[in-house]
């Protein structure tokens, strides 16, 4: 079977051949369009004038008539607004930088899905006061036996680790598709989850978990996971198959 964008290049042909540069193609992504480049050349045979090719953003770009920032440069442009704000108390730029392309991370995200920005800061503020407020309390006896327990107990390190891996691992391969597990038409299942446990380690201490998924197509996704503890020594490792739907709205 012939790929998709071969057969695309070949109904353009026919539809536009004589005037392809006056063409406009969206495609999802840039990789796309190097591919219909290739097959638009290999089934015309000679020089031509290429469409115009556009992922989503650049098209968005062109019809705003605004140009798309790079990482780097709203990072920057993040750092002076830091410090505008903050004044004399703005962090220095190597420790703005340890949480910054995070927050631009979770600022797209927010926009992505169009979500109520002051409704989402206002329910972050109560949760971080509602934090701080247990914090003042101090812990209770049973915390604190809790506490000890688990300080001298490795296999519920590993329970405890097994269950957290699961949090965001398999969403993971709906990232490239450009939706999101929050969405109401997507249905995600764990069809297995399997664990490596390679040095010992401390769930009340620092971890990052770090997540790629390296396909996802047909209706499954593959994730995989590795825990680092703070010296960067792998403690973890775990991977999951999911299914993944997008159903009919009712």
């Amino acid at each position: 079977m012939e790929p998709f964008l071969k057969r695309f290049a070949h109904q353009l042909l026919e539809l536009h051949g004589a005037e392809l540069e006056q063409v406009c193609i969206v495609l999802p992504g840039k990789r796309a369009g190097t591919f219909l480049r290739k097959y638009l050349a290999e089934a015309r045979g000679s020089t031509q004038w290429s469409p115009r090719l556009h992922d989503v953003g650049s098209f968005l770009s062109h019809l705003a008539d605004m140009r798309q920032g790079g990482s780097m440069e709203m990072l920057f442009m993040l750092y002076h607004t830091h410090k505008t704000l903050r004044g004399p108390e703005a962090e220095p730029l190597d420790a703005f930088l340890q949480w910054a392309p995070t927050a631009l991370r979770d600022m797209s995200e927010l926009d992505a899905h169009a979500l109520d920005l002051d409704q989402v800061y206002r329910d972050l503020k109560s949760y971080y006061e509602m934090e701080d407020w247990a914090e003042s309390l101090g812990d209770s006896p049973g915390q604190i036996r809790s506490g000890e327990h688990w300080r001298t107990t490795g296999l519920m390190h590993r329970a405890m680790l097994a269950y957290a891996s699961d949090f965001h691992l398999i969403v993971t391969s709906s990232f490239p598709h450009g939706f999101s597990f929050l969405q109401s038409n997507v249905q995600i299942a764990s069809l297995d989850h399997a664990m490596w446990f390679h040095r010992p380690f401390r769930v009340d201490e620092w971890l990052l978990y770090s997540c790629d998924s390296p396909t996802a197509q047909g209706g499954r996704g593959l994730a995989r996971g590795q825990f680092f503890d703070r010296a960067g020594r792998l403690v973890a490792s775990t991977a999951q198959e999911g299914l993944i739907r997008l159903k009919d709205h009712e």
